[in-house]
């Protein structure tokens, strides 16, 4: 009874410690693969531990489901993880954990869930598009469906499928532009190769409350540089959209923003945004460098313009950043990969990695 107590208190603070790993600028991909692992093992031992147990010690019903053998057994609801900063991020990473170790049964059960209309089929769409899974001819009877959810939309987008436009484009052609699905629409016809107008774009997902951060990456990364102020003045003029300014000025990558952001991590309102846009810029250690001393001529003075992580903006030295940078540095270069290599899946870098 003692080791299942002690395997629950461990699991619990184990999967909050993802949570927020994923968010810290320090955690490098290494790390976070090594805390995947210790989450794993703990799960595992706590399942065998439960199967032995009679009756078993309560646990939260997240992590029933978790332990339990049945695949399709009482998913935990949104409003079970309550408790957690992010909801919905929690949802995703136990769907992650509960199929890390049923690869071959990812798509089974998640074309059953998504035929199932008694349920909110949002995470499925989400999940579906972080496992990159493919199309098949279940998901794509429901995606032709009338009433499509957004999340089925942006898995779309998300898949690189490019002979998917035309069905993004019928749902452009269907639905009102106030509708929230329509920015949705537009990103995920963006995604798969249509030019749009990036700038208005972004502010079609900001008044439909739709832009997250991999949508602003998206649309910043390879927009050009009159372009990407657009975007950044835009948000900054916007109540409430001063972080996804400072984001996107890190997403840009241009180095000619450091002053500012210097500037703005001396504010306390801004602080924390600011340090992460450094650090997604220069990479940790030299943010932190220049925090300390406060010198940005030494950034400034070297030939390139824009960097990831400290490093060029070019293929050789963006390996690096995919072996070794934190998952907001790896989810910025995914967004730059899918868009140069048509046909490709985005990879979202905040998945279980610990397999």
């Amino acid at each position: 009874m003692l080791l299942q107590d002690t395997a629950i208190e461990q699991a619990e603070l184990l999967f909050c410690q993802r949570l927020a790993l994923v968010n810290d600028r320090y955690t490098q991909v290494g790390q976070l693969i090594q805390h995947d692992y210790r989450l794993l093992d703990c799960l595992h031992l706590l399942t065998g531990l439960k199967r032995q147990m009679t009756p078993p010690v309560p646990m939260l019903s997240w992590m029933n489901w978790l332990t339990a053998t049945d695949m399709t057994s009482a998913l935990p609801q949104i409003d079970e993880l309550s408790k957690f900063s992010a909801p919905e991020q929690a949802l995703q990473l136990l769907l992650d954990i509960k199929f890390s170790q049923q690869k071959a049964e990812v798509m089974h059960f998640t074309e059953q869930l998504l035929s199932n209309t008694a349920i909110d089929l949002s995470a499925f769409w989400h999940f579906a598009a972080r496992q990159q899974l493919p199309l098949s001819g279940i998901t794509l009877q429901l995606l032709q469906e009338h009433d499509t959810c957004a999340a089925a939309i942006f898995y779309i987008g998300c898949i690189g499928d490019r002979s998917m436009l035309p069905l993004v484009q019928h749902w452009l052609s269907t639905l009102s532009p106030d509708d929230n699905r329509f920015g949705i629409a537009k990103l995920s016809a963006y995604m798969l190769g249509q030019q749009t107008d990036e700038a208005e774009l972004v502010a079609i997902l900001t008044e439909t409350s739709e832009l997250t951060n991999v949508s602003l990456m998206l649309l910043m990364v390879n927009a050009p540089e009159a372009m990407q102020m657009r975007l950044i003045n835009y948000l900054s003029a916007v109540s409430g959209q001063t972080e996804m300014a400072i984001r996107a000025m890190a997403f840009s990558g241009q180095l000619k923003f450091v002053p500012l952001l210097l500037e703005l991590s001396q504010q306390q309102d801004s602080t924390q945004a600011a340090l992460d846009a450094l650090t997604l810029i220069l990479g940790a250690l030299d943010a932190d460098t220049l925090m300390l001393a406060g010198d940005v001529t030494a950034v400034l003075a070297g030939k390139s313009k824009r960097k990831l992580g400290g490093c060029d903006i070019e293929d050789t030295q963006l390996a690096v950043v995919g072996q070794q940078g934190n998952a907001m540095q790896r989810q910025l270069l995914a967004c730059y990969r899918f868009l140069t290599q048509p046909g490709s899946a985005l990879v979202f870098t905040d998945r279980l990695i610990g397999r």
